[in-house]
């Protein structure tokens, strides 16, 4: 059996699509199964419709093809035909019995299809033929919502301009957000309401708005359409122009509003239901041009969101340089701050936009306001491996001594999170390397807990005292043991960190790490020469590793040498 053969394909199928009329008497005559499907449910007569074999289709018909024999997906050789556009082929199966108003099972019809692909021919073939011009789609569409060229004859023959479909879109969204001007001309001088919503609040304005058609949105201006209607979120047409960056729509907005002399200033900081206004949206996404026609237009430069925000915040954000600088050449606040305290240094400190952070320095951005927190934008560079800030706050020549409220200084920062560029140049900037925070933590604490080698090995190596305590009494090879850093003590090893020292309540490095189970640290500081006599809770003991580890329930022995 050939491939073709497996799909159902008869040799009178294929000479039905391909048009040849002689091969197809001869099959017939000769005994072929003029209603044969293939395994999609696909006929010989499907086959010419689709394919517009007038002569072929006329044939079969004459020799008693089923003619609204449907495939499994439930197409017609109505449907072929007149989705195609072949009028002669959809008068014929019409005048045969074809139902001009058989739906599919989502409600699809023969006028929907021609409808939609423009075939006006085939459109009056079907209404002369009785199609229902209201019937709707399990969506609530009717032919008129496919409709690009055949909205007059529609319309003629009884289709309700107004009618909603799913959702409550009307045939006049439809045609103005496909941008197709004429149409909605039309439609508008038979009665269409400009001014409908959808369920979502949603005008043809918008519609038209958010997809850029700015001869649509002109011509719905001509008729009146309410430029200060909000859909369900408080956006208006112009906030959907400009969220979609459409220059010539956000220009054609405001100059019908400046020629309705009811002013721009108002409507261009109308804010959205989550509190942007459209120099925001701009703003985030770094339209210049636009953004330029909104300030023209008397857009609020200091306009906040519900969480505070301001354009140049958000701009500052995406890191959009030449909008910060737009904005603050038309005098936008450079310290103002959102809700959580941020200024907008902060956040390009934050996110790691070194212009836009030298132009907000050089514009008069504070490098010591603070967040309640008390985090300043240095801080927030450090903890997220902004290097080059640094380098800005030394042209500034400001101070990188500055602490949190519990004392942690920005090498700290970079320091625990690893940020081992950073500090590099903390170290070749001279900052204290030994400096404590209110716990009495250090730098080389933080990262000897964490395990940042890198750094470790770059702070003892530049003096870092490896034996400080903090007020615990607690040393560096102490927190590395808790950590379980094992490559961290071995380079505290290296530095000649004092492995029996004890804290205030008599911990040492080695029962740290065999309280915590670290097997791997307990070997190596055994092999350093750790004590095995210690004091706890004012107490003198013998260490004793099998002992300590059992009574934590891990089941691995020491030698008893140890």
């Amino acid at each position: 059996m050939s491939d073709l053969e497996s799909y159902g394909v008869t040799a009178l199928s294929l000479a039905s699509e391909q048009g040849h009329l002689d091969i197809v008497e001869c099959l017939v005559k000769n005994g072929a199964d003029i209603n044969a499907q293939d395994v999609a449910g696909v006929t010989s007569l499907v086959l010419a419709c689709h394919h517009g074999h007038t002569a072929v289709v006329s044939f079969l018909i004459g020799n008693n093809s089923y003619i609204n024999t449907a495939t499994f997906d439930e197409w017609t050789a109505l449907l072929s035909a007149a989705q195609n556009g072949h009028s002669e082929i959809v008068r014929m199966l019409v005048s045969h019995g074809a139902d001009v108003n058989l739906k599919r099972s989502d409600g699809w019809t023969a006028l929907m299809s021609a409808a939609q692909n423009g075939h006006s021919d085939v459109v009056n073939v079907l209404i002369d033929a009785g199609a229902d011009v209201q019937i709707q789609t399990d969506y609530e569409l009717t032919p008129l919502f496919m409709a690009s060229q055949n909205v007059q004859q529609l319309i003629k023959y009884g289709e309700y301009v107004n009618v909603r479909c799913h959702q409550g879109l009307t045939p006049l969204m439809t045609s103005a957000q496909h941008g197709h001007m004429h149409v909605s001309e039309y439609l508008i001088e038979s009665g269409a309401n400009i001014n409908e919503q959808n369920d979502g609040g949603i005008t043809a304005l918008m519609l038209a708005s958010y997809k850029g058609h700015t001869d649509t949105v002109s011509l719905l201006f001509n008729y009146n359409a309410n430029i200060l209607i909000k859909d369900s979120k408080d956006q208006t047409a112009l906030t959907y122009a400009v969220k979609y960056n459409y220059f010539k729509v956000v220009d054609a907005i405001l100059s019908h509003c400046l020629y309705l002399d009811s002013g721009t200033k108002h409507f261009v900081d109308i804010n959205t239901s989550v509190g942007q206004t459209t120099l925001m949206l701009a703003a985030r996404n770094g339209k210049l041009e636009i953004m330029g026609l909104l300030i023209e237009n008397g857009a609020n430069t200091d306009a906040e969101g519900k969480d505070g925000r301001t354009p140049l915040l958000i701009a500052s954000e995406q890191g959009h340089i030449s909008a910060v600088q737009l904005l603050l050449r038309h005098k936008a606040n450079v310290n103002k701050t959102d809700q959580s305290g941020l200024t907008a240094l902060m956040i390009a400190s934050k996110n790691k936009h070194t212009k836009t952070c030298k132009l907000l320095i050089h514009a008069g951005a504070s490098l010591s306001m603070k967040d309640p927190d008390g985090w300043t934008p240095l801080m927030f560079a450090c903890q997220n491996a902004h290097r080059d800030f640094l380098y800005l706050i030394r042209e500034s020549k400001s101070s990188f001594d500055e602490t949190t409220p519990d004392g942690t200084t920005v090498l700290m920062l970079a320091s625990q999170n690893g940020h081992s560029e950073l500090v590099k140049c903390l170290i070749e900037f001279n900052v204290d390397i030994n400096r404590s925070n209110a716990n009495g933590w250090t730098a080389l604490m933080l990262s000897c807990h964490y395990g940042r080698n890198d750094v470790v090995k770059m702070l003892t190596d530049a003096g870092a005292d490896v034996d400080k305590t903090d007020l615990d009494g607690w040393t560096a090879i102490m927190f590395a043991s808790l950590g379980g850093q094992v490559e961290t003590v071995r380079l505290l090893l290296k530095s000649k960190a004092r492995i029996n020292l004890l804290s205030k309540d008599g911990w040492s490095a080695l029962s740290i790490a065999s309280y915590n189970k670290h097997l791997e640290i307990i070997k190596l500081l055994l092999e350093c020469g750790a004590m095995i006599v210690y004091c706890l809770q004012g107490k003198m003991f013998t260490f004793d590793p099998n002992n300590f580890l059992i009574s934590h329930e891990y089941s691995e022995n020491f030698d008893s040498s140890f």
